[in-house]
């Protein structure tokens, strides 16, 4: 049903372009029928992809960045066996605008040592917080983009990847708060 919403809402807008790019030339004065045409031609998809503008403009940025988060970081010969924290902690929070105008955060996670708190494993996750449009990301009250990827992490489908690191590095969870 929200598919079926979501592409009426497309065709209308499709429609309200096509209108406006043929109107405009009309109302601005082009007397001429090959320059209404031409301006139609022009403004018609410059009208309908204007509200994803922003994240058209910050794809290939944002591509760059989803492309240097693909490795988790750890020293395999200090991290083999320790015991680490349940939970991952968030170690660092950057927030960034790209080109566009498009806000997005970068988010550095890791799991902590038992004995001494220090990080042993890091793993980075860019999420996008909605563009120009903000459409709705379901209850939840946050705006996710049409064109980009919502998320981009380390572990691309789900925590898959993460599991299995754990297992190739043998590591133990403890419900202990390692933060102090």
């Amino acid at each position: 049903m929200i598919g079926l919403l979501f592409f009426g809402a497309l065709i209308l807008w499709a429609i309200i372009a096509l209108t406006l790019g043929i109107k405009l030339p009309k109302w601005f004065g082009a007397n001429r029928p090959i320059t209404r045409v031409l301006a139609s031609v022009v403004l018609a998809p410059l009208i309908f992809f204007a509200p994803v503008a922003d994240e058209i403009i910050a794809y290939p940025q944002m591509y760059k960045l989803c492309e240097s988060v693909k490795d988790f970081r750890y020293n395999e010969a200090e991290v083999t066996g320790k015991i680490v924290s349940k939970y991952a902690y968030v170690l660092n929070v950057e927030k960034r605008v790209l080109r566009g105008g498009l806000p997005i955060d970068i988010t550095t996670y890791g799991f902590r040592a038992a004995n001494n708190g220090e990080v042993l494993v890091q793993w980075t996750e860019i999420q996008t917080n909605g563009g120009f449009l903000g459409f709705p990301a379901g209850s939840s009250g946050t705006k996710m983009p049409l064109v980009l990827p919502t998320t981009c992490s380390t572990f691309p489908r789900g925590r898959v990847g993460l599991e299995a690191l754990e297992k190739k590095l043998r590591l133990t969870k403890s419900d202990i708060d390692f933060s102090k």
